[in-house]
């Protein structure tokens, strides 16, 4: 499941004019991007779940960074899909009751994200309390004298990176959720 963390790269390729971008506005790049999101739905377990290595388990990581990657190329392209929105949503509540039994901080703030981004998608307050709950957790972690974010038993540099990627990125749609919200009322 982590290699469809591609289909974020084909959206991204697709929408932004990045120099000598050579996919930008193609449209097979964008078919390609929608039809892996829509592949998501067919590959996961009936109860939203999906496999990482093995099969049958379940992992969290593989499901967030998954859901990331589909969710937010499904922003970046504009879709407006119900199947998919509900499948996001399926994904997200199974975070709402699910967790893993180690302290991995970049997996709960990119849960935190995706959540958040299903919210965007739908409007579910259920994702966005659930994108709440997990970058709370995500904080609870952190080393309050030297700022790293728990990672099993320790600091690990590379993902306190990825943590601190994902929660800025969060903080972000926050923040212009907010003054969207706020354009919305005043106008």
């Amino acid at each position: 499941m982590i290699s469809q963390e591609m289909v974020l790269l084909l959206a991204l390729v697709f929408k932004n004019p990045y120099p000598g971008n050579s996919f930008h506005e193609v449209s097979r790049i964008r078919e390609l991007s929608e039809a892996s999101i829509r592949f998501l739905i067919k590959s996961s377990h009936k109860d939203g779940t999906c496999d990482d290595y093995f099969p049958f388990e379940r992992a969290m990581g593989a499901l967030v960074f998954s859901l990331y990657a589909a969710s937010e190329s499904y922003l970046v392209l504009g879709m407006e899909d119900q199947e998919i929105a509900d499948f996001f949503i399926k994904r997200v509540r199974h975070l709402e009751h699910e967790n893993e039994t180690g302290k991995l901080g970049n997996h709960q703030a990119l849960a935190a994200l995706a959540a958040y981004n299903v919210y965007l998608i739908t409007d579910d307050e259920k994702a966005r309390k659930t994108a709440d709950e997990r970058l709370a957790l995500t904080l609870s972690w952190q080393n309050e004298k030297e700022g790293w974010i728990q990672e099993y038993e320790g600091a690990d540099p590379g993902y306190h990176s990825c943590s601190i990627d994902f929660l800025a990125k969060l903080w972000k749609k926050r923040i212009d959720k907010e003054n969207s919200d706020e354009v919305e009322l005043t106008a």
